[in-house]
This record gives C-alpha cells, structure tokens and sequence, in this order.
C-alpha cells in the first residue's frame, strides 16, 4: 500500500504524479508500452471529471479527476488508475465497451493493492463492460494487450478484429465489446 501523504489529493500534487507513475508502470507491465508518440501529463481535479482530456495537438493527455477524488486518497487512485489506461492511447471521442471493462478492471484491483480499499464498479454500465471482458476470456489484460498488439489501441478494435483474436467468443459478446461505451 501506499503510504499517503496527509494532505488532500488537490493539494499534493506531487504525490499525485508520482502515483500517476507508479500506475503506468503497472498499466505497460500488464498492458504493453503506452503510445510513445503520446505524453501523460500533471493529474488534474475538476467538475466534470473522471475523464482523460487530450492536448489540441493530440500530442498527448491528462487524467481530470473528479472533485470526490480531490479529498480522499483512494478515490485519486481509483479514478487516476482507470483513467491511465486510457492514456496508454489516448485517442479523441468515445471509447469502446472493451476498453472500458480493461480500465474498469484495474482500476479495481489498483485501489486494493495500492490503496486498501475494496471498491465496486461506480455505475452499472463499468460492471456491465468488466463482465462482458470475463466473458470473453480469464486472462484480461493478456487479451487487452493482443488487442492492442493488433489494433493500436483498445478502442480502435472492431467486430472482426475481436472475431479473428477470438474466433470462440459469441457473436452477441463481440457486438457487446466493440459498441461504443454508454456510461450511465
């Protein structure tokens, strides 16, 4: 676990990115390298977040933190770890159901290990992408770095990119996977 400063998140902002390292050290060992075309820039806390926000120059992204996640540590490493598998590939727009579970999933298994906390998934729709990832196979983030192997990224995978790394998986499953994401 990771010993926490006693400072707010928003008010250690050093700590925060070294968190932010820390997790994407842990994304590539179990994802593969993130694009190195694109950079991970400074954390940030707002009202809309959790969502990555992208450079105009699509040169690379930050993680923007909600506010909840702005007091209370292991929100910080929840959402900052779901949000940096999104910056593995940061790309402009939605995401896919795919991408979603991947990043669901270690942002669930981050804030145990890092921060000691058992979270559940924040909104049925995360539950609903991290299932339909299990479904598809037990070694998650095995399949998710094939898919990015394959594909570039996790959310540029489509239909028969999923049925040719998958030929067992359902049809219905695979529809599921590659729909885009309705975070609701």
């Amino acid at each position: 676990m990771l010993p926490f400063p006693p400072e707010r998140p928003d008010h250690s902002p050093v700590f925060v990115w070294a968190v932010q390292q820390q997790l994407l050290q842990k994304a590539e060992a179990r994802l593969g390298t993130k694009d190195p075309a694109k950079e991970v820039y400074q954390p940030t806390f707002s009202d809309t977040g959790p969502c990555i926000i992208n450079t105009p120059e699509l040169d690379g992204a930050r993680a923007d933190l909600s506010r909840n996640a702005a007091g209370y540590w292991p929100t910080t490493v929840y959402e900052l770890a779901h949000e940096t598998v999104h910056l593995l590939d940061p790309i402009p727009g939605a995401t896919i159901v795919l991408e979603e579970g991947v990043a669901e999933m270690f942002a669930l298994e981050m804030v145990t290990t890092l921060a000691g906390e058992v979270f559940m998934s924040s909104l049925p729709s995360y539950a609903d992408a991290c299932n339909a990832m299990k479904k598809l196979t037990s070694d998650i983030y095995g399949a998710a770095r094939r898919v990015r192997e394959t594909c570039g990224a996790l959310s540029r995978a489509t239909r028969a990119d999923i049925s040719h790394l998958f030929p067992d998986a359902a049809p219905v499953l695979i529809e599921a996977l590659t729909s885009q994401f309705k975070r609701v």
